[in-house]
């Protein structure tokens, strides 16, 4: 008797246990299609009014724009709220060979992930001051939050002094 319920128990969890893990396996195919509306949009990186895409410009020029908001506009002129990005400044130096006496130019990239549309007051003072020609500025993985909630990338935005 006791062989009996023995094994009906086992056969019982051994079906329960089967049927948990066929019902785990299926899937829901209309929730892991992504709805049509979340289409990301066509968008540009501005910083300030008119500077968008790859280009060149003066530092008198590049200088102004950093109390600038970096912002992201869509054709239909739908502007974007930025969740972060990041910006890289390549600066152009000189160094001194200790031994020979001899100067060289070299260069440096410091870059950091920003939260804000402005860069912090310390990053623009800091670069504004020693801004000069063949140095870069570089605004990349720009992460844009939709009005439906879907986050994206917008395109780079690369600067180069002349």
């Amino acid at each position: 008797m006791q062989r009996k319920f023995l094994v009906f128990l086992c056969v019982g969890v051994f079906c329960i246990l089967s049927a948990t893990i066929s019902i785990a396996q299926i899937t829901n195919p209309a929730a892991t299609q992504v709805p049509p509306t979340l289409k990301k949009p066509n968008v540009k990186t501005y910083w300030g009014a008119t500077v968008t895409g790859t280009l060149q410009l003066t530092a008198a020029a590049a200088a102004q724009l950093f109390s600038q908001p970096i912002r992201i506009i869509d054709d239909k002129n739908v502007g974007y709220l930025i969740s972060s990005y990041q910006f890289a400044y390549k600066r152009i130096g000189i160094t001194e060979d200790e031994v020979t006496g001899k100067i060289s130019p070299q260069s440096e990239i410091v870059a950091n992930r920003f939260y804000s549309a402005i860069l912090p007051l310390v990053w623009q003072n800091n670069i504004k001051e020693t801004l000069q020609k063949g140095e870069e500025l570089y605004f990349f993985d720009i992460v844009v939050i939709s009005s439906a909630g879907f986050r994206f990338y917008a395109p780079d935005l690369k600067i180069t002094i002349i």
